[in-house]
């Protein structure tokens, strides 16, 4: 490419939208040829071109007329290149990371799914063991996440007897389970009372 005069390189940097229109049309072509090679993207050559002569424009004050207008653009369209790249990296990585992610948080749905299937079905064994009106209770707090109060209305019976039956409960199933078990389902109990 031919070197552009410094006399058209002044013109510019004093606002000169014809000098403007000279550089634009020498160096275009070069410009958007070296942007496609890097960019394999027609669309994104051009517009990483326009962009660099739209910054050549908005910059002109910063030019140093000696070196001439070529370095100071390639500078911009380098730059330019080099930010689209990071951004398409960036946005590729994130993308591929979402794939990745996806079954992997499947997975942990299913798996936290069936965790809490074979924890509500020994939950549900457990209470067998306790007599009916105290298991009712238990399940409509833990299943249903119903409140003291609407048990009692339910039911039939106050709140301090869903209070005390639901206390009972606990201690009769501490009793009946090992230790083990037990703290699971007093886990899952003593969660329930405090929703």
């Amino acid at each position: 490419m031919e070197k552009i005069e410094k006399e058209i390189v002044l013109l510019l940097i004093n606002g000169s939208h014809s000098a403007f229109s000279k550089i634009y049309v020498k160096c275009h072509r070069q410009f958007f040829l070296l942007a496609l090679r890097y960019l394999k993207s027609k669309e994104m050559a051009e517009d990483a071109v326009q962009y660099s002569f739209m910054r050549l424009w908005e910059t002109r004050a910063q030019i140093d007329a000696e070196q001439g207008v070529e370095p100071y653009l390639y500078g911009i369209l380098k730059n330019h290149l080099l930010n689209t790249y990071k951004y398409h990296q960036l946005t590729l990585e994130k993308k591929e990371e979402i794939i990745l992610g996806m079954p992997l948080f499947e997975e942990e749905n299913i798996t936290q799914t069936l965790y809490r299937k074979q924890r509500d079905e020994a939950i549900q064994k457990a209470l067998t063991l306790l007599p009916l009106q105290k298991r009712r209770i238990c399940q409509m707090k833990i299943f249903e996440g119903l409140s003291n109060a609407e048990i009692a209305e339910q039911l039939n019976i106050t709140v301090n007897t869903v209070k005390v039956s639901y206390y009972k409960a606990i201690l009769s199933l501490r009793e009946s389970l090992n230790e083990k078990d037990f703290i699971c389902i007093c886990m899952v109990l003593l969660s329930a009372s405090f929703s």
